[in-house]
């Protein structure tokens, strides 16, 4: 009797379990999950954004990244933080071929202006995955001051002190045949670049190690070594203003040895030398046009001495029948590989700082695309910033160089350290006051994709 009691206790319980297995609840799970596994097996990745640590510093208020579709529409939006992993994902059949990617941004590292902006990159592949890097300038430790002392400089007239982003001079008279040069800012791990012109107008150099915290430097005349001159470069008539110069390069920072004025030559149209240093990692020729109303930049990059052509650019032109950022359009006979164009507002608020706010577009060959239609709440993250004031201020046009996708997607900037070749930019202004722009062409030349 007692067998059978536990054999029928047993039987309920299988019974009890196999019920159990047949929960409608478990069916369901399973259903749910299986679903899910279709979405994934249907879906795509069509945009990646890998963050470093350490991209964003504390000035940099606001950032998003927007994506829009070619015809304007927003497709989605996040935020962008140090350290972020982003993974944009769509059904297959949804996926976009080619979108914009816009980024939003308000540097107040200045005290002068903030600057608040926007910069819309048209044309991305889908599939694409960009790296956010840290900028190595920003790491660069300054670990305080020091002297530099400079013995024996008989007839030294002048100094010029060079570091990878500032440029020092002053007189070298002394009665002692001693320069001193006070405040020298130690970064470290970095040179810089000693200059010296005597009353003859012959010129010395030397790169300068900095020293170790604390400690000054002391230099001997003697071993500074003197310039020499590049091979003949060709300037073609027609340029009437312009400057000409040669930078050489050391350990990813090009420092400047000559630059020569059209003001300050006898004859312009002809060949000309210019002052460089032998046996460097890499030179690099600069010319810069200005005409009435754009202003012409031509770099040469090469591991060779120097000896270049200057390009015939009088016949170029870009003509720009609405200035609109809702409907730009324009036509050209340049064939170029890369354009950005910009608007601008700028406000002075109080104590003299400047408020600006800009938006870029970039585009590849193919163009601009519809001005993508960016969220109220990215517009209105970015402090003072003034979307119905924006005007047309200029457009870019690139020749030569890393291609466009090469460009945005490796970090947005360009190692030019490691770049040989040719490029030329265009810059077309909002109006014919060459010298008004002259600065902030020459600020933006030196950084192919700063915005």
């Amino acid at each position: 009797m007692k067998k059978f009691c536990a054999l029928a206790l047993i039987t309920i319980i299988a019974f009890s379990c196999s019920k159990d297995d047949n929960d409608p609840t478990m069916e369901t799970m399973s259903k749910e999950e299986e679903k899910e596994q279709e979405v994934e097996n249907d879906s795509i990745v069509y945009f990646s954004v890998k963050i470093e640590d350490n991209v964003y510093t504390s000035t940099q208020l606001v950032n998003y990244i927007i994506l829009n579709d070619d015809d304007g529409n927003l497709i989605d939006y996040r935020p962008l933080r140090n350290g972020n992993n982003l993974v944009f994902k769509t059904k297959k059949e949804e996926a976009p071929t080619t979108f914009s990617v816009s980024l939003s941004y308000y540097n107040n590292n200045s005290q002068y202006e903030n600057i608040g902006g926007i910069s819309t990159y048209f044309n991305v592949k889908s599939g694409s995955t960009w790296l956010f890097e840290e900028n190595e300038n920003d790491t660069y430790q300054e670990t305080g001051t020091y002297s530099i002392q400079i013995n024996n400089t008989v007839d030294i007239e002048s100094y010029e002190l060079r570091d990878f982003k500032t440029i020092t001079s002053g007189e070298g008279y002394s009665n002692d045949s001693v320069i001193m040069i006070p405040y020298v800012r130690n970064y470290l791990n970095q040179f810089h670049f000693v200059s010296l012109t005597s009353a003859l107008e012959n010129k010395y150099y030397k790169f300068v190690s900095n020293p170790e915290q604390k400690n000054n430097l002391v230099l001997n005349f003697n071993d500074f070594k003197e310039y020499e001159l590049s091979d003949l470069i060709s300037i073609p008539q027609g340029y009437l203003d312009y400057s000409v110069g040669v930078e050489v390069l050391k350990d990813k920072t090009f420092f400047q040895t000559d630059q020569v004025n059209s003001l300050d030559l006898d004859t312009l149209g002809s060949t000309i030398k210019l002052l460089t240093v032998s046996n460097m990692e890499k030179y690099r020729l600069y010319f810069i046009e200005y005409k009435d109303n754009f202003t012409y930049y031509y770099d040469n990059y090469t591991k060779d001495y120097l000896s270049a052509t200057i390009p015939d650019i009088n016949s170029i032109n870009l003509q720009i029948s609405n200035n609109s950022i809702d409907n730009f359009k324009y036509n050209t006979n340049i064939n170029y590989d890369r354009i950005r164009s910009q608007w601008r507002h700028t406000d002075t608020i109080k104590n003299l700082v400047s408020e600006t706010s800009v938006w870029y577009f970039h585009a590849n060959n193919d163009g601009f695309k519809v001005k993508p239609n960016l969220p109220k709440e990215v517009i209105d993250a970015i402090p003072n910033y003034k979307l119905e004031n924006l005007k047309y201020y200029q457009t870019r046009l690139t020749r030569g160089g890393p291609t466009y996708e090469e460009i945005i997607y490796s970090n947005l900037k360009t190692d030019w350290s490691s770049y040989i070749g040719e490029v030329e930019n265009i810059y077309f202004r909002y109006n014919t006051n060459k010298n008004k722009s002259r600065k902030v062409e020459s600020e933006e030349a030196t950084s192919v994709l700063k915005h």
